[in-house]
């Protein structure tokens, strides 16, 4: 599976599930490898982790990219002191 670097972030609204990251992948294109740019969705990120593709951030240093860190998408709560924290839920 590819391996989806994220360079850059945009938000997209009041929520984080409105932001679009500037992802890039390799791909085999005319026989040569390079570099596939696309913006992506809050969703299609999840997605991407969901069928096990490896989702990191990154950074272009000259033509080489630089490999940051694991990306985890995550649920929390809105705002805090809420009722019903999510933490606190029973598995019942």
């Amino acid at each position: 599976m590819p391996k989806y670097y994220i360079v850059a972030a945009k938000p997209g609204g009041k929520t984080a599930l409105k932001n679009e990251f500037k992802t890039y992948r390799q791909a085999l294109k005319d026989g040569k490898l390079r570099w596939v740019q696309a913006w992506r969705s809050t969703d299609n990120i999840a997605d991407l982790i969901q069928k096990g593709n490896d989702v990191v951030t990154g950074k272009f240093i000259g033509d080489k990219m630089d490999e940051g860190d694991a990306v985890e998408v995550e649920i929390r709560i809105k705002h805090n002191g809420v009722k019903y924290k999510l933490s606190d839920m029973p598995d019942e």
